[in-house]
């Protein structure tokens, strides 16, 4: 993934496509383990990750720890911590 020029990857996903397509298809109210998101997405697992930790840093995403595992949701203006875990 180069970050600069948002040029696809390997799998074929720009970080552009990969966030419009997070947007587009994650409930607000959910969060979702790294599996889950690479099954929206149709990509690899460690693509996944690297979108996923650039997201975060950019703060397009909220990443929490469940365990040992990350979750990952869309960004809330009001927090609410009822949220479920997919």
């Amino acid at each position: 993934m180069d970050k600069h020029n948002n040029q696809p990857d390997s799998d074929g996903m720009t970080l552009e496509k990969a966030i419009l397509t997070l947007k587009k298809k994650m409930n607000p109210r959910t969060a979702y383990y790294t599996t889950a998101l690479a099954r929206i997405l149709g990509i690899s697992i460690p693509a996944t990750r690297r979108y996923l930790k650039t997201m975060d840093n950019l703060g397009l995403l909220d990443a929490k720890r469940d365990g040992r595992y990350k979750v990952y949701a869309l960004p809330e203006k009001d927090t609410n911590e009822d949220m479920e875990i997919s």
